[in-house]
């Protein structure tokens, strides 16, 4: 009774070794689709040069498996996808889908859309802009262009002017001076059609 169940289990052996299922083995390939590389490595499965792939690794290569019908988890050869023909290359790891455009997602962007803004924020500090102008001949000649900002949470204060100093004349004369304050407000939430 030993030795059969021992002969038993030898058929069973046999058996496997001519079975198809038996040759499926997992495969890293890279992945172009429609002559153009997606920088994607995607698991398959191969049994004797037939790919297939679950529903989830081919919505990420860019098919759309929901028109399709093809749930997360299914698993389905590529041969069955009516639109797909495949290249699969053993020896560069690679796989290259042409598919049709009716199996493709598309491709869509928003250009509209508003990246919301940080909230604004400021910091105590003074700020000094000037442009000096002399002049060296007789009458030596030194006039000054000044900006002076401080600025702090609560605003900007803001002063320009000019200095001179000639032989026989100096002085001062402001130009402007402001103070602004300003309160940014959030935007309000941009809503979405759907």
């Amino acid at each position: 009774m030993l030795v059969l169940a021992g002969a038993r289990i030898e058929a069973c052996a046999d058996t496997d070794a001519g079975n198809p299922a038996a040759q499926v083995h997992e495969v890293y390939l890279e992945v172009d689709l429609n002559g153009q590389p997606t920088s994607l490595i995607m698991p398959f499965r191969e049994n004797n040069g037939h790919l297939s792939g679950n529903g989830k690794d081919l919505n990420t290569m860019g098919l759309a498996t929901e028109r399709l019908g093809i749930g997360e988890d299914a698993e389905v050869s590529l041969d069955t996808i009516k639109g797909l023909q495949y290249t699969y290359d053993a020896a560069r790891q690679s796989v290259e889908l042409h598919a049709a455009d009716s199996i493709r997602k598309p491709f869509t962007f928003d250009s509209r859309a508003l990246v919301q803004a940080p909230a604004a924020s400021a910091s105590r500090g003074l700020l000094l802009n000037y442009d000096a102008f002399f002049q060296s001949n007789v009458d030596a000649r030194l006039a000054i262009y000044s900006e002076l900002r401080y600025f702090d949470p609560a605003g900007v204060f803001s002063t320009t002017g000019i200095g001179y100093l000639y032989r026989y004349q100096q002085g001062y004369l402001r130009y402007d001076s402001s103070w602004i304050h300003s309160t940014p407000r959030p935007s309000p939430p941009r809503s979405t059609a759907t």
